[in-house]
């Protein structure tokens, strides 16, 4: 899972047919994390959400222990799972742009911000413009200039470059 994603875990603690089914709860504990006490159902069943960001990166180890009751003893159990980063990945389409002085088309391109593992949360976006030719001052801009990421669906903001018309000095003397 990625961190900005919740992990449901689910489980259920059987006993010997005879003696019934047990009754009682369950504690999950990874870390420093730990779900409360958790109600078995009548079935024996019990399950837990892990909220996003509750688990480090890299491999968890989640223990299940069980409470006992008057029937049966206490135990755990134990699995393991991979946590990875969240994150986002940027790409434009068109990847380059070539922008004319004065250019009032074709100085745009379209920003995907793809999320990634399970990411979610605001994404800030912003540009800077080194232009060659004192006398075409360029400049750009992202709009929206920040994308709330809340889906795995990717925002698509849009970046801008503007320029201004090509202009002649004179060192005409009057």
């Amino acid at each position: 899972i990625g961190t900005g994603q919740s992990l449901n875990v689910t489980g259920t603690v059987t006993g010997v047919v005879a003696d019934g089914t047990p009754t009682g709860n369950v504690i999950l504990t990874s870390g420093n994390w730990n779900s409360g006490q958790t109600f078995l159902d009548s079935n024996g069943d019990y399950s837990v959400s892990i909220p996003p960001n509750s688990l480090s990166v890299g491999t968890d180890t989640l223990t299940a222990s069980y409470s006992g009751d008057a029937t049966y003893l206490s135990a755990t159990g134990t699995a393991s799972v991979t946590v990875t980063q969240s994150s986002f990945t940027l790409s434009s389409n068109p990847a380059s742009l070539t922008v004319s002085p004065g250019a009032t088309i074709g100085n745009t391109t379209a920003i995907s911000v793809t999320p990634s593992n399970g990411f979610t949360g605001t994404v800030n976006l912003s540009c800077a413009f080194t232009t060659n030719a004192a006398n075409d001052p360029a400049t750009c801009g992202v709009s929206p200039s920040s994308e709330n990421i809340t889906s795995a669906s990717p925002a698509v903001p849009t970046l801008s470059i503007h320029t201004t018309e090509a202009s002649t000095a004179s060192n005409e003397r009057k």
